[in-house]
């Protein structure tokens, strides 16, 4: 079991995340609790990865409200699809998803991709945005700045940030934002 708190300005948050795999595949089920800009949230989460940390489909659930679960798929051919299996050709050219409450995201690309970080490296990834139950696809930076310490840059939103991980790519800290707790 993986913990993070979050610990962003009028927010307090914790997230439990257990990361099981078999001979094909990561699965990843997490727990995300408490309040972000003053908004409740509770949020159960599903993501399934290949043995290459290749996104392969997500399911959220929100626990408060009655919101329609979010369920994403990608195939080989890099083609998007909801959970009525309808194509969503806006989000195609991303290649990993990024949720907003939570760290563990941002260790698809840097597991994903390994040394060819140490190049600063644009990705487009499917930003899913839970405080308003929405999802675009969005460009960002990670670059390799040495072992376990990475630099994440927001194209849309300015955001930039160092992002300190462990030995597997998990994300320890991530400056004004999560704390791994356990």
């Amino acid at each position: 079991m993986i913990s993070w708190k979050g610990i962003e300005n009028n927010s307090e948050t914790i997230e439990n995340l257990k990361i099981s795999n078999d001979s094909k595949n990561i699965k990843i089920k997490s727990v995300v609790n408490g309040f972000k800009n003053n908004h409740p949230i509770a949020i159960k989460y599903f993501l399934n990865l290949n043995l290459d940390w290749n996104f392969t489909s997500v399911k959220i659930e929100s626990l408060l409200d009655s919101k329609p679960d979010i369920q994403l798929k990608v195939n080989s051919d890099g083609k998007w699809f909801n959970e009525n299996n309808l194509h969503l050709e806006q989000l195609e050219g991303a290649t990993d998803i990024d949720i907003s409450i939570t760290p563990f995201t941002n260790s698809l690309p840097i597991n994903r991709l390994k040394e060819k970080l140490k190049e600063r490296t644009e990705l487009t990834v499917v930003y899913i945005d839970l405080l308003n139950w929405n999802i675009h696809s969005v460009k960002q930076y990670y670059t390799k700045l040495q072992d376990q310490i990475f630099y994440y840059e927001g194209v849309s939103s300015g955001f930039k940030s160092k992002i300190f991980t462990d030995e597997n790519g998990i994300v320890l800290n991530y400056p004004d934002l999560f704390e791994r707790v356990n």
